[in-house]
C-alpha cells in the first residue's frame, strides 16, 4: 500500500494535478501567485520550489523517490556499451601527413534515440616487433538532459566510431607483420604486407572485425597508398588531344633536374617526374599547383598550299599528383 501511495505522489509532483507544472521532481509556482498547502502556510513568488512548512520536519517522499528513479534511469542510460561487430576501413583526412592514415572503426549496428555517444574506447600496444594489438573496450551511451526530446534530439540513426592513426613508414621500420583486433570476446588477425609507397592488410578471419572496400581483383585485402614525397606532375591543360607535347615537357623538366617517374604512366597531358631535391614543392600554392613555364609546339594547320605547322606557346603547370588541372 505504501508503494502505491508513493507512486501516486510521484504523479502529483510530476505535474499531473491540475494547476501545477513540474521540472523533474520540482513543483513550479508561477511568479506573482500565492500557493497554499493544507496546513495553511503559503509561498509567494517561488520559482521551481517545493513548499515545506516552516518549523516542520516534513519529508516529501514523492520527491525523494522521483529523484531516485531519475538517477537510476540516468545510471542505466549512461553506462558502457559492449562492442560486438565492427566495420573496418582506411581513411586519410586532410590533416594527416601522406604516410599517415586512419583505421576507421564503426560499430556495425547504428544507434538511435535521445542519447550522446562517445567515440570507441580502445587500447593498443606493440608485442615485440611482430604484432600490433588493438583491443576495443566499449563506448558510452549518455541520456541527453533535454525538456523536449522529440524536438531537441536527433531521432535518426547515429554512427558510433573511432579512428586509430598509424604511420605506414613506422610500421615498415618496426617490421610489424600482423594486427590483432579484439573486442574482449572475439579476435581477428590481419596480415600486413608492404608495397612501394603503400601498405596492405589481409584478414585471416573476420568474425567481429569486417574489412569494407576490399580491393579487386581478389578482394582479399584493404590497402593504403600514399604519394611519394618527391613525386610531382607537369601539366599542360590547354593542349589539344592532337598536340604532341611530351618531348617539349621533358626538355623543360630536364632544365630543373627533374627525372621521369619510371613506375608512373603519364596520362593525357599530365606527366610525372621526381623532384629529388624537394625544392620545387615549396613553390606550390595552397591549391597545390603553380605556373612553371612554357613550351612551344608546332600545331598542324591545313592551308590551300598543304599541311603546315603553326608555332603555339602553351603554359606548363607544376602540381601535386593529387591535383588535376
Amino acid at each position: 500500500m505504501r508503494f502505491l501511495t508513493l507512486s501516486l505522489s510521484i504523479l502529483a509532483v510530476l505535474g499531473f494535478s491540475q494547476g501545477t507544472h513540474a521540472q523533474e521532481s520540482q513543483i513550479h509556482v508561477p511568479k506573482g501567485t500565492n500557493w497554499t498547502n493544507s496546513s495553511g502556510a503559503s509561498s509567494s513568488g517561488g520559482e521551481s520550489q517545493i513548499f515545506i512548512p516552516k518549523g516542520t520536519n516534513w519529508r516529501n517522499d514523492a520527491e525523494a523517490i522521483t529523484r531516485y528513479l531519475n538517477q537510476q534511469s540516468k545510471t542505466h542510460s549512461s553506462n558502457k556499451q559492449s562492442i560486438k561487430k565492427v566495420d573496418l576501413s582506411i581513411v586519410h583526412p586532410d590533416y594527416l601527413d601522406p604516410e599517415q592514415f586512419g583505421l576507421l572503426m564503426k560499430v556495425a549496428n547504428s544507434e538511435s534515440g535521445c542519447f550522446d555517444y562517445s567515440p570507441i574506447e580502445y587500447e593498443s600496444k606493440y608485442v615485440g616487433n611482430y604484432y600490433l594489438d588493438i583491443k576495443l573496450n566499449n563506448y558510452r551511451k549518455t541520456l541527453k538532459d533535454v525538456k523536449n526530446p522529440h524536438y531537441e534530439c536527433n531521432q535518426g540513426n547515429q554512427v558510433v566510431s573511432g579512428m586509430i592513426v598509424l604511420n605506414a613508414n613506422d610500421l615498415r621500420e618496426k617490421g610489424v607483420q600482423q594486427i590483432r583486433f579484439s573486442n574482449g570476446n572475439s579476435r581477428d588477425a590481419y596480415n600486413i604486407s608492404y608495397i612501394e609507397n603503400g601498405i596492405r592488410f589481409a584478414p585471416k578471419s573476420m568474425v567481429a572485425f569486417k574489412a569494407t572496400d576490399l580491393v579487386a581483383p581478389d578482394y582479399n585485402y584493404i590497402e593504403y597508398k600514399y604519394a611519394d614525397k618527391t613525386l610531382v606532375t607537369l601539366q599542360v591543360p590547354m593542349a589539344l588531344p592532337s598536340d604532341d607535347v611530351a618531348q617539349a615537357v621533358r626538355n623543360l623538366a630536364y632544365k630543373y633536374a627533374l627525372t621521369p617517374a619510371a613506375q608512373t604512366t603519364s596520362q593525357g597531358n599530365i606527366f610525372y617526374f621526381k623532384d629529388e631535391s624537394g625544392n620545387l614543392m615549396d613553390r606550390l600554392s595552397e591549391d597545390g599547383f603553380t605556373e612553371f613555364g612554357q613550351v612551344e609546339i608546332l600545331r598542324p594547320y591545313v592551308t590551300q598550299h598543304g599541311r603546315v605547322g603553326t608555332p603555339v606557346s602553351l603554359k606548363v603547370f607544376l602540381a601535386k599528383p593529387s591535383v588535376t588541372l
